[in-house]
């Protein structure tokens, strides 16, 4: 009976503990977010899944348990022979795979399921055992992660990074299989205007959709990245020639010049494209992109919303450009600059009255550079305004220097860039320099252009506003070659006009200059301004605008730009423009050109 007792009381506490494990497991089951299944091979039939199949599935666990093939078919199309194949070799090995399902309300979620064999007492795989989850948030975050590192967060083109990726990738293509291909870099003309104007904002829905214009016009096989910027790269897989290439830029030019609205404004843009080939251009990723962005460049020059092929010798300038930047950067430190100065002539009293300030780079090997030469290259690099700045400081120094050796002095034009008028510290920069040196006001004259004013006139009038209301003169310089509307004009606080050289050069004999100048002067007169002509070379020329009473002249009929001691010598001698040109009604009998040079010469020595 002893012996019963501990038996049944052994029975007892081992049904107890098996009820309290099997509790422990259905709430471990009932609880986690995970799917726990059994399959029993022998019965070819679910003996056991988790409620948790209701969350993850969308279908009860009964549903799964009473049709084996609902699970097989709730596996997305594409992946079900895949996990098909997979779960067949499970007996031996088990299986780890991740794939989609659709569930009953067509969501597509993704699962990670992963099982292992189960054997019996005699070693033989009689079930199979695993756990499935819901990783959908997890393979989202990790393809977030993946396009954010392979596309342009804004306008969801292939970034430098995976441009570069598929740019190696069809070279290889195209060298396999002895394709043609092009590598085309798009820029966008002015689109810093429209950020400027419209904000940034727009400027970013402008992107957008130029963006989707370039995608839309090549082929699937192509790609279309963005660089950064404004800047796009084009890449075309095979094209039949060089034909093929110039048509799909006419297509994206076409394409980009479509109008855009943007805050209620109507926008419309243009675009520049260099193209460059493989393999004749290139064979190399980065030596096409390098190649294409100097044709791009080139199409720029050429007057933008165009598309040029890569040369050479566009190369050869690119480097001659690369040289002439790294030079510009110490040249203000080596004190490479210098100022000379071209004198302005009165045409009522002949005098000389004033001068204009050009720089000029002495270059350590190619001599003394005209802006010309260089001027374009100090713009892009950033430079402009510290070197302008030092222009003003030094022709405020030249002035001091000038009146403390007793020379005579005269009014001197300083030309300002788009950027240092629009810069904020301009204004009081003059305002400290003037007080500092004692320069009288007067002194100084400001030269914009219509360009500059035109980028920001609200900025720029304040700015010349206040420049006057500190004595200096203002001038618009190459008038006539901008943009600005008359009503603009008369908003700015001017006292001269100067009469582009371009509307000079063939006045008398060109009908269209000579109505074009006698306008300006008349609507000068209008509204009270002074009216200087540049590039006066010839006696015709300085005929015409004598009887038609233009204020001042200025231009190689009188003299070049004069080195600052040159320029000294001219007016401690008290030469007029009688010494260098006499009045018309008092030129003798034989005053030719050449002798006018020979008394400039005598001058200058």
């Amino acid at each position: 009976m002893k012996d019963n007792y501990w038996v049944s009381n052994e029975v007892t506490s081992a049904a107890s503990a098996l009820e309290e494990s099997e509790e422990q497991l259905r709430q471990l089951a009932n609880n986690i977010p995970q799917v726990f299944w059994i399959f029993d091979q022998q019965q070819n039939k679910t003996v056991y899944i988790s409620p948790a199949s209701e969350r993850v599935f969308g279908v009860s666990a009964d549903e799964l348990k009473n049709h084996p093939r609902s699970l097989i078919r709730a596996i997305h199309r594409e992946d079900r022979r895949r996990v098909y194949i997979a779960r067949a070799q499970a007996r031996t090995q088990g299986y780890d795979e991740t794939f989609r399902i659709v569930r009953p309300d067509g969501s597509v979620r993704w699962i990670h399921d992963r099982a292992f064999p189960v054997e019996n007492e005699a070693g033989s795989t009689y079930r199979l055992a695993g756990i499935a989850e819901d990783v959908t948030e997890r393979i989202e975050a990790k393809e977030r992660l993946t396009r954010l590192a392979h596309f342009d967060v804004l306008t969801g083109l292939p970034n430098r990074l995976l441009l570069q990726d598929r740019l190696d990738h069809a070279l290889a293509v195209a060298k396999r299989n002895g394709w043609i291909m092009a590598v085309m870099f798009v820029d966008l003309d002015r689109f810093k205007y429209v950020n400027d104007t419209l904000g940034h904002d727009a400027g970013d829905r402008l992107l957008q959709a130029i963006a989707a214009r370039l995608s839309n016009v090549v082929r699937s096989e192509d790609t279309v990245g963005r660089l950064g910027g404004d800047e796009f790269a084009v890449v075309l897989a095979q094209v039949g020639d060089v034909l093929d290439a110039a048509n799909v830029a006419t297509k994206l030019l076409h394409a980009i010049r479509e109008p855009v609205v943007l805050s209620g404004t109507e926008v419309v843009v243009s675009g520049s494209i260099g193209i460059t080939l493989y393999p004749q251009d290139g064979i190399r990723a980065e030596c096409l992109l390098k190649n294409a962005d100097s044709a791009m460049y080139r199409a720029k020059e050429l007057g933008r919303d165009t598309c040029q092929y890569y040369k050479p010798e566009m190369t050869a300038d690119a480097l001659e450009i690369l040289k002439l930047e790294n030079g510009l950067r110490g040249a203000l430190e080596r004190n490479e600059f210098v100022l000379h100065y071209q004198p302005k002539i009165s045409v009522a009293t002949r005098e000389v009255v004033g001068a204009e300030a050009l720089i000029r780079w002495q270059h350590p090997e190619r001599g003394l550079l005209t802006p010309a030469e260089f001027m374009p290259v100090l713009e892009n690099c950033g430079l402009v305004v510290p070197v302008g700045k030092w222009v003003f400081l030094e022709v405020c120094r030249q002035i001091v220097a000038w009146r403390e050796e007793g020379s005579p002095v005269v009014p001197v034009s300083v030309n300002l860039s788009t950027r240092q008028l629009l810069s904020p510290h301009l204004g009081s920069f003059v305002r400290q320099t003037l007080q500092e040196l004692s320069i009288d006001p007067y002194l100084i004259e400001f030269e914009i252009t219509e360009t500059s004013v035109m980028k920001n006139p609200d900025e720029a009038i304040r700015t010349l506003e206040y420049l006057r209301s500190l004595g200096v003169r203002l001038a618009v310089d190459d008038f006539g070659t901008g943009y600005s509307s008359l009503s603009c004009l008369k908003r700015l606080p001017v006292h001269t006009l100067k009469i582009d050289r371009s509307f000079i050069q063939d006045i008398p004999t060109d009908p269209d200059d000579v109505t074009i100048t006698l306008a300006i002067m008349s609507m000068a007169r209008s509204l009270g301004l002074r009216v200087v002509a540049e590039g006066v070379e010839t006696e015709a020329q300085l005929d015409f605008l004598e009887r038609n009473n233009c204020d001042e002249l200025q231009g190689h009929l009188f003299s070049q730009a004069l080195a600052a001691a040159s320029f000294k010598a001219l007016l401690s001698g008290g030469a007029t423009a009688d010494a260098i040109c006499p009045p018309r009604n008092r030129r003798p009998n034989g005053w030719t050109t050449e002798k006018r040079r020979q008394q400039i010469q005598l001058i200058r020595l």
